[in-house]
């Protein structure tokens, strides 16, 4: 009796010790112990009928917990530094120097899990303690006690995503107190979950995560005066909790960077500088009303221009600033009650039976002038540099020819008001803008815009109209030419100086975006920014040659620059992202291309690990879109995949046939083609990226796109198992009903199914549709959308799911409440990153349980 109850002992000894492990915190981040004092009168009773309590100092936030990053030898509170304390027990203690006085002080240490895991945090003291994992609160311990055996703990269950968690701890010492004023604290994890997945440390450095990308203050876009002396920068700041985000726009001298003035806290909007003087324009609403105000930059000075009581839209000032051009929209007024007779695919569309017309209002006689009437709206391109003339732009639909509308451009003259027409019933529209000596007009469509002049397709025989090109027009002999036929980047912006006569033009440079200048007179284009230098948010002084961008790489955050193309003299005016990412540490991207089975380049790029070892092998996720654009060498973004690259994966991103920015050639292959060939290729450049690199596991790769892309990943699935996962976000699963069903679907079609319909090419809207090839598919799936969706409607993931459902595929749909085509809600963009994150993790790395607890198995 006695061996089996010695037996039974070892055994359940033996069983809860392989529950769990205990990890004891013996490394800490220790600042020095500051003196605190209850606040007078605290004695006297408040209208609650109490008095000022010691555990009320403990509640009181001396700092700004989400302020504070503990790091060696940094300074904190502006009177010490922070040190490292290294146990050789379990136990910290506080060196008070003055007993007499309350004592509080805050020491911090960090947890770093390699997994999503489930974990129990004890923290121990017989002083009041207050604690905090990741800025939030996990508990209060408001009691003291004068038995060290005695002592009270916050218990908290934890549940950590991969990487590294900040632990706060405020602790009080009263000279009441007997026991050393002193801290311990332990970790229990479970035994599924080997012990090596976690450490403490006191080194902040971190991978990127979602909180990265989602808080902190940043800059959204800097505006250059005329000369150039001043620039305005606007500003956001979301905080953790995504509660109140705040948007304003500060005014700079743009020699010292020094504040003139802010508009924090000011309810404006469109904030735009006049066109020669140093003033700015802005709009405040009272009520319905809209009021125009001028801010004067030299004298500090605001003064209120007019009010405008109807609905007041966009506004532009003449270029001698005589008067301002503004649209005012019409509503409809048929409301849908019961029944509504559609007008066409277009009527599907908010606001497309409002109508939006032009509006003057002059400076010197303060008077108000309508310009435009009719059926269809009008909207100003451009205004001529003499402040005489418009150019106006109206389109029509016309649903019996792709694209399916036409465009009117009219010059009008604003002495006379008399029109001369540019050209009518143009297929494809343009933007225009006028030369600075108002003869021309720079126009900005896609190679087709003027008929064949603009192609430069090869052996295609449609080109791809969402290759944006560059033309500049005669208006008095009318011809054309098409400046950028040759010239390989796609154009996002362009800009026709005034104060040197060339054109500055913000492009799409293969997967960069690179800015370049056309001079004029010698037909050349001169590359401004860095070969791979992803830069977006072109602007240029109207009376000078200096610009603005915004500049990053794939691993550089963004910085807001000013560039004096005179004196080549650059700046960095604003990089917020600096502080956001100090302790933040980015593995190596590499470049690398392949030559398709068909003779195609096909550009690339993979990200590595951080502490990359080529001995080991690694998850893969393959990344595309498919599309008309290029995958962009950009740090940011929805699918981040530094930070996936941060998680442990080897991120491959690839720029398979038919997107801009490689040369018309190679963007017309998009058209008709639905991603057969694209598929084709991402298949080859997969195999060949595993059998060229040793590290990469060839049995755990995942793939991934959205939209475009999502169509890809489904198309993928029904073509290959190479992938052990896949994801598709708002990806089309039936291109006939996308056609047909999704806002834009046909007018997308018109481009990319040019001339082919569900009716005379089956072999494409079916044969290559992935629900008519669902059986084929057997990679688990999860299929994600907005359940508002209006681009890519959600039943193109539903009938998918529903298809493979029946045929007992592994699959998952989760949509995303009251989100559209893209994630923008702050809880529901973690949520939707959480679930992709949890989804590589289980077929990846074969850690299902991120998964089952965010999606638990019911028994419905």
């Amino acid at each position: 009796m006695k061996t089996t109850l010695l037996y039974m002992f070892v055994f359940l000894a033996t069983s809860l010790s392989a529950m769990s492990d205990t990890l004891s915190v013996q490394s800490w981040l220790v600042s020095q112990p500051q003196i605190v004092k209850k606040p007078i009168f605290s004695d006297t009773k408040n209208t609650q009928n109490e008095t000022f309590k010691n555990a009320d100092l403990l509640k009181y936030d001396n700092f700004d917990i989400q302020s504070i990053t503990p790091k060696e030898n940094e300074l904190f509170n502006q009177t010490g530094v922070w040190s490292v304390k290294i146990l050789t027990d379990n136990t910290l203690n506080i060196v008070n120097s003055d007993t007499s006085e309350i004592g509080v002080n805050y020491v911090g240490t960090y947890i770093w899990v390699e997994r999503w895991m489930k974990l129990k945090l004890e923290i121990k003291s017989p002083q009041m303690i207050r604690a905090w994992l990741d800025d939030s609160e996990i508990g209060t311990k408001q009691t003291s006690e004068s038995n060290i055996e005695k002592q009270g703990k916050i218990s908290k269950e934890l549940k950590l995503e991969r990487g590294k968690h900040k632990l706060m701890i405020k602790t009080l010492h009263f000279p009441s107190d007997s026991c050393q004023w002193s801290i311990s604290a332990s970790v229990i994890i479970d035994s599924t979950v080997a012990s090596e997945n976690i450490r403490i440390e006191t080194d902040p450095t971190d991978r990127k995560n979602i909180s990265h990308i989602m808080h902190g203050t940043r800059c959204s876009g800097v505006k250059l005066s005329p000369d150039a002396k001043y620039y305005s920068i606007s500003y956001r700041i979301t905080k953790p909790g995504g509660e109140n985000p705040e948007s304003w726009t500060e005014i700079k001298r743009t020699n010292d960077d020094n504040l003139i003035f802010s508009f924090q806290h000011s309810r404006i909007s469109q904030l735009q500088w006049l066109p020669k003087s140093n003033r700015l324009s802005y709009i405040v609403n009272v009520g319905k009303d809209k009021h125009m105000y001028v801010f004067d930059v030299e004298k500090l000075t605001s003064e209120r221009l007019f009010v405008e009581t109807k609905d007041m839209g966009w506004c532009t000032w003449s270029p001698d600033e005589s008067y301002v051009i503004y649209n005012i929209t019409e509503k409809d007024d048929f409301t849908y009650t019961t029944t509504k007779r559609v007008d066409g695919m277009s009527d599907r569309l908010s606001g497309y039976r409002d109508r939006s017309f032009i509006h003057k209002f002059d400076i010197k006689t303060l008077s108000k002038e309508r310009l435009t009437f009719g059926n269809q709206s009008t909207y100003v391109s451009d205004i001529s540099p003499d402040s005489r003339y418009l150019a106006v732009s109206t389109s029509y639909r016309d649903y019996t020819e792709r694209p399916y509308s036409k465009q009117q451009v009219y010059i009008v003259d604003l002495k006379t008001l008399t029109v001369d027409t540019l050209w009518t019933d143009k297929r494809w529209s343009v933007s225009v803008s006028f030369s600075p000596d108002g003869k021309k007009l720079l126009c900005a469509g896609g190679p087709s815009a003027f008929g064949e002049i603009g192609e430069n397709i090869g052996e295609y025989k449609i080109a791809n109209n969402y290759d944006t090109q560059l033309y500049i027009y005669d208006i008095v002999t009318k011809t054309v030419d098409p400046i950028t036929k040759d010239f390989n980047p796609s154009v996002d912006n362009a800009i026709w100086s005034s104060a040197d006569n060339n054109i500055y033009i913000s492009t799409t440079d293969k997967d960069s975006k690179r800015i370049y200048k056309y001079e004029v007179k010698k037909n050349k284009f001169v590359p401004i920014t860095q070969k791979n230098e992803y830069v977006t948010g072109l602007d240029m002084a109207s009376k000078a040659t200096v610009i603005s961008y915004k500049s990053s790489k794939t691993n550089l955050y963004g910085s807001y620059r000013i560039l004096d193309l005179k004196s080549n003299k650059l700046k960095i005016v604003e990089e917020l992202e600096k502080q956001n990412y100090k302790n933040v540490e980015l593995g190596e991207v590499r470049d690398w291309n392949f030559v398709s089975s068909q003779g195609v380049e096909i550009s690339g790029r993979y990200y590595l690990p951080v502490g990359f070892d080529t001995t080991k092998k690694y998850p893969v996720i393959v990344y595309y879109y498919g599309g008309t654009t290029p995958v962009g060498r950009t740090f940011g973004g929805r699918y981040p995949f530094n930070l996936w690259a941060g998680a442990g994966y080897i991120v491959y991103v690839l720029q398979p046939s038919g997107a801009t920015g490689f040369g018309q050639e190679f963007s017309a292959a998009h058209v008709n083609n639905w991603g057969i060939t694209v598929a084709d290729e991402i298949i080859e450049g997969t195999k060949k990226f595993l059998a060229e690199h040793s590290f990469a596991d060839e049995k755990h790769v995942g793939c991934i796109g959205a939209s475009y892309g999502g169509f890809m990943t489904m198309l993928l699935t029904t073509r290959t198992d190479i992938f052990a996962a896949a994801i598709s976000h708002a990806g089309i699963s039936s291109i006939s009903s996308y056609w047909g069903v999704g806002n834009w679907g046909y007018a997308y079609s018109a481009e990319a199914t040019a001339d082919s319909y569900p009716w005379n090419a089956k072999d494409l809207y079916v044969d290559q549709s992935p629900l008519f090839n669902a059986d084929k598919v057997t990679t688990p799936l999860l299929l994600l959308t907005g359940d508002s969706d209006t681009n890519v409607p959600p039943g193109e993931s539903i009938q998918l799911y529903t298809a493979l459902k029946i045929l007992g595929k592994e699959v998952e749909l989760v949509t995303v409440k009251d989100e559209d085509h893209h994630i923008f809600g702050y809880k529901n963009r973690i949520e939707w990153h959480n679930t992709i994150m949890a989804w590589w993790d289980k077929y990846l790395k074969n850690q299902e349980d991120w998964w089952n607890e965010l999606y638990p198995t019911k028994n419905y």
